[in-house]
């Protein structure tokens, strides 16, 4: 991986991140717990483009500073990595703490993320994995907990938007350990996606589904002359249209073509330059 200092970090920090996103070993393992849950698109392109990727160095300022929260509160308890051989590959996972039954990982995430991107689901899988290695082990678990620290929580915000805001800097998010045949089935699963995968052409990778690439619809707002917030919002620009004719203001109103965007795709994929799922929506919205 080539990592570039385009707003000129100094050197101290630049070597400090640049040092911690190496310190990161999976030892003999196929498939991380992180990579199992990960689209395996995204994952084949990162291992055969590897030394091709350019990732600038102030895009890991914040998984930097996430990692300083991990090395902060790691106690004998936390980050033991486990392995266990599914099939014809072995897995592995780090989990953050675990204590008689309770497994715990921390995040640190944007409010914003929580509220609209609702990562619970993936959160919880990320946990069944280390559920399914804990109990692999003979090690319960009884309960497991997600400890968010909001990077970006703002008291001001809480008052503003009420309860649809994070009550706390730090919340805990109680998450349903699996049924044992249901995490089976999942971990199971994902490997043999995962080995399918290995065996495709760049082209011939399973393609990321709307959810994986965090898409946001193209809309149709429905504005008055004027005005800047929207009468209404559409999904369908003949529906935003309707509701235009049938108003008394019509000749008021406008369309305002709100465009869709694949936010995983545009800002966070480092292997978008060699994903020819990418390169295909790209030249759509040229046209």
């Amino acid at each position: 991986m080539i990592y570039t200092n385009k707003y000129g970090l100094c050197s101290e920090l630049y070597e400090a991140i640049v040092n911690r996103q190496k310190r990161y070993d999976k030892g003999e393992a196929d498939f991380s717990a992180t990579e199992l849950i990960d689209p395996p698109r995204i994952v084949q392109l990162t291992r055969r483009h590897y030394d091709e990727i350019e990732v600038d160095i102030t895009s890991l300022l914040e998984s930097w500073k996430g990692h300083l929260v991990h090395d902060a509160l790691e106690r004998p308890q936390t980050s033991n990595r486990l392995y266990c051989k599914i099939g014809a590959s072995v897995i592995c996972g780090a989990y953050d703490y675990y204590l008689d039954g309770v497994l715990k990982d921390y995040k640190t995430v944007s409010v914003w993320g929580t509220i609209v991107g609702n990562p619970q689901k993936k959160w919880r899988e990320q946990l069944g994995v280390y559920q399914y290695l804990l109990q692999y082990h003979r090690l319960p678990v009884d309960k497991m907990v997600i400890e968010a620290i909001f990077k970006d929580w703002s008291e001001t915000d809480l008052k503003r938007q009420g309860h649809s805001y994070p009550a706390k800097p730090v919340m805990s998010y109680s998450l349903a350990p699996y049924e044992s045949q249901e995490v089976f089935d999942l971990i199971h699963s994902r490997v043999g996606i995962h080995e399918r995968a290995m065996m495709m052409m760049d082209n011939e990778l399973p393609e990321c589904t709307l959810d994986e690439m965090w898409a946001k619809p193209t809309t149709f707002a429905v504005v008055k002359e004027g005005q800047t917030r929207a009468q209404r919002v559409f999904a369908d620009i003949e529906e935003a249209e309707s509701f235009a004719k049938g108003r008394s203001d019509f000749s008021m109103l406008s369309i305002d073509v709100r465009m869709g965007e694949r936010t995983r795709c545009e800002k966070y994929c480092d292997v978008k330059p060699f994903c020819s799922q990418y390169k295909e929506y790209s030249n759509a919205r040229i046209k």
